[in-house]
């Protein structure tokens, strides 16, 4: 569905199919962004085309508005790992051009926070960022959307903020303290070899105990967002991949997504309905 925005800007009438549909399921959110992206290929068949809205935000606000007119939850990834914005892309030193993204991609999201078209906003997708970089991604986002719920994706593999060898609790601290509400959790997707489904209800709750600061947890005290809460725990992205490369279906997707959904404390779920036929 992050490919919906390509599809109304080409064929409303196919938008419209596709998002009644997914409202059918029993969808309520849909996540979009960057405004400036490749397309992803259909698994065994030619890839979406490129996205971009930059210089269009009338039009790009049009058609988050046509989504939250059929969706409780719209999420927004704002930032593109892509040059000429990105600079120095899988390296130590990886961040972004601020300039370029304040030239380029300011002017349509400050059209979009003023005009509340989003309710979450997340600083980019799976990316590894050292926590100096990150905190200036960070402080962009909560500038640009200051009254918007505001989140943090991991890589898979890396569940922390953070380079590998910087501390993870000191970096989780970090990114609540620089306005970080939510932390979207990429988990290791089913693979048919170990038992991932396992493994994800496992991930899920060690994450929220060390946000939450519940006894056992390394971390000790809550780590506390800017709204006074701990900082929230959303199952994003579980078995998004091989679904997309057909290799499982929706039956195992909702399976996974019913299972994050039965931790404690996670209430949002992403990736996955749990109830679609």
């Amino acid at each position: 569905m992050d490919e919906l925005d390509v599809v109304w800007d080409r064929d409303r009438a196919a938008a419209d199919r596709i998002l009644k549909q997914y409202g059918a399921m029993g969808a309520t959110a849909l996540v979009t962004g960057p405004i400036v992206a490749r397309g992803y290929a259909v698994y065994g068949k030619p890839a979406y085309p490129d996205a971009n809205w930059i210089g269009r935000a009338d039009d790009f606000a049009r058609f988050l508005d046509w989504a939250r007119s059929s969706l409780e939850e719209v999420v927004l990834f704002a930032l593109p790992d892509l040059s000429p914005w990105m600079l120095d892309r899988d390296s130590r030193n990886e961040r972004y051009d601020w300039d370029r993204v304040r030239a380029d991609l300011d002017p349509v999201y400050r059209v979009i926070a003023s005009r509340h078209l989003v309710t979450r906003v997340v600083l980019n997708w799976e990316r590894v960022q050292s926590m100096d970089h990150l905190a200036d991604g960070f402080n962009w986002l909560a500038g640009m959307f200051p009254d918007i719920r505001r989140g943090w994706h991991n890589a898979r593999g890396h569940l922390w903020a953070g380079l590998p060898d910087e501390d993870q609790q000191a970096a989780a601290r970090s990114m609540a303290d620089h306005g970080i509400h939510d932390a979207y959790v990429q988990v290791q997707p089913p693979d048919g070899k170990v038992d991932r489904y396992t493994e994800m209800i496992r991930t899920l709750d060690d994450m929220r105990k060390r946000f939450n600061g519940e006894p056992g947890s390394p971390w000790g005290t809550p780590v506390m967002a800017a709204d006074g809460q701990p900082v929230q725990v959303i199952a994003a992205e579980l078995t998004a991949q091989p679904n997309h490369e057909a290799r499982i279906g929706q039956d195992e997707v909702s399976r996974w997504a019913r299972g994050a959904l039965s931790v404690r404390g996670i209430v949002h779920c992403l990736d996955g309905i749990p109830d679609a036929a």
